[in-house]
């Protein structure tokens, strides 16, 4: 008989459970916890952001390329550090706390009202929409060099590479392009519908705050609609809000020289980069997780999970 594989946390080997073990919640406790640590080390040494308290972007940055490299060093190493800390929790646990560590920096820097302060006009959101791209393209290369590595040590399940198709018929992920592009395209949907509900202030909790319900709660509908294999379908949806909140603001910017915006999708600018990084693929992880689809990632057919005579 062939076991199916883990649910929320487990190892690779156990059977799937509707609930993670207690090892489980305490091993991913402390992965954040040492996330969250390394990362404040690293911005504190370096300054990231320059001024605590002011513009939060890393473009606006004295030494933005400094900022960058910083923030990327750091977040490799926040993964991998997570990664082995938490060898036997789900392989996108790792992106989880990276995320969750990008909100020290999220958290130092100040408000969109700082950003537009130190902005000469509203181009400064394409600015922010080619920084949000930054940031995600770091976030999704560090989880595909992890996989990689992963998989050259014969660690990897078959579901940790979603950027790069293997064409492996035994891989467990059987949606098409389509399904996993209407998973996006769902969750994107849903988030922005509830950033407007719930982002009504630009302050720093609850920009916060409104980025990781809205992107949770937009991947547990995702994922009542298709039932994608991967999250990296699902943590992507923030990409798309924050680039349709800043494109749509630069041509469309009511506000913007009071520092506050105001408008039908002012909610969608009103987060920083940095704030959709960090609150945007955490919550959808954590959606994704605690939908009854999500917890099957690593399920087995059901013809290969029938004992054999």
């Amino acid at each position: 008989m062939v076991a199916n594989r883990s649910g929320i946390f487990g190892t690779n080997t156990e059977p799937p459970s509707p609930e993670p073990s207690f090892n489980g919640k305490v091993i991913l406790w402390i992965c954040i916890l040492v996330s969250l640590l390394l990362m404040s080390w690293l911005t504190s040494i370096f300054s990231i952001p320059n001024e605590p308290g002011f513009s939060d972007s890393l473009l606006q940055q004295d030494h933005w390329l400094v900022s960058l490299f910083v923030l990327a060093v750091g977040m490799v190493i926040v993964m991998f550090a997570s990664a082995v800390l938490g060898s036997s929790l789900r392989p996108d646990a790792p992106v989880f706390c990276t995320a969750l560590a990008c909100g020290v920096i999220s958290w130092r820097g100040g408000t969109m009202q700082f950003t537009l302060f130190a902005a000469g006009g509203p181009g400064v959101f394409f600015s922010l929409a080619f920084e949000a791209v930054l940031l995600f393209a770091v976030l999704a290369a560090c989880w595909q060099f992890l996989a990689e590595a992963r998989d050259r040590t014969g660690t990897a399940s078959p579901a940790e590479s979603p950027i790069v198709e293997t064409g492996d018929e035994s891989s467990p992920d059987e949606s098409t392009l389509d399904e996993k592009l209407l998973a996006t395209f769902t969750h994107a949907a849903a988030m922005m519908a509830l950033m407007i509900l719930l982002c009504r202030d630009d302050a720093k909790n609850q920009v916060l705050a409104s980025v990781g319900i809205s992107s949770a709660v937009g991947a547990a509908i995702a994922m009542q609609f298709v039932k994608v294999r991967s999250s990296f379908w699902l943590w992507i949806g923030p990409l798309a809000v924050a680039l349709f909140g800043y494109l749509f603001t630069a041509f469309h910017a009511e506000g913007w020289q009071t520092g506050v915006l105001h408008g039908p999708l002012a909610a969608l600018a009103r987060p920083l980069p940095l704030d959709y990084l960090c609150m945007g693929p955490a919550g959808a992880i954590f959606g994704y997780w605690l939908s009854s689809t999500g917890t099957n990632q690593e399920e087995l057919p059901d013809a290969e999970a029938a004992p054999s005579n």
